[in-house]
């Protein structure tokens, strides 16, 4: 296993106000935002044969289809052991709408080598959204990187509930790194 190096994140900090609000589809975005400031900060350690990373983020923007200012803030860890990769991340939303208050969600994934560059990905997921009913989601997948930039995956997905940001049934995807 190859040693990896110490890896220690500054703040970033993102301020934006045209990007989002120009959309080619209003709406299309998860958010439209017409303002957005954030930032991340991490810290990660090898911890003998095991290498763990933790981080903190927020984020603040305008919302432009509410006119209301919403805030998220979420915590994300990684930790590879064993030939194991498991990685999880909370994330919540403070709304100031009417009749949401806020929003939340998470999700904890085993990424594991099965053969070569073959590797098998569970995941769960649980999200509580600003409208509508929790939705719990699990997932079971391959992952195939032939090459050290492209990944091809294929994906099962089971959910509790239908769900625009959780679809069921089979994905497929390829992932190009750059």
């Amino acid at each position: 296993m190859a040693a990896r190096a110490r890896v220690v994140r500054l703040p970033r900090l993102l301020l934006h106000r045209d990007l989002l609000a120009r959309e080619l589809v209003r709406g299309a975005a998860d958010n439209s935002a017409s303002a957005l400031g954030g930032g991340r900060v991490a810290a990660a350690h090898s911890l003998g044969l095991a290498y763990a990373e933790v981080g903190l983020s927020s984020v603040a923007f305008r919302n432009r289809d509410s006119d209301r200012w919403e805030d998220a803030y979420g915590a994300d860890g990684t930790l590879t052991v064993g030939g194991h990769d498991i990685m999880g991340e909370f994330a919540y939303s403070h709304l100031r709408e009417v009749d949401a208050s806020h929003e939340w969600g998470l999700y904890v994934q085993d990424v594991v080598p099965f053969y070569g560059s073959l590797y098998g990905v569970g995941r769960f997921e649980h999200f509580e959204p600003r409208h509508g009913r929790v939705v719990n989601g699990a997932l079971v997948g391959l992952n195939w990187r032939p090459l050290a930039y492209l990944v091809v995956k294929a994906d099962y997905q089971f959910t509790d509930q239908r769900h625009s940001d959780l679809d069921r049934g089979f994905l497929a995807a390829v992932v190009l790194f750059f």
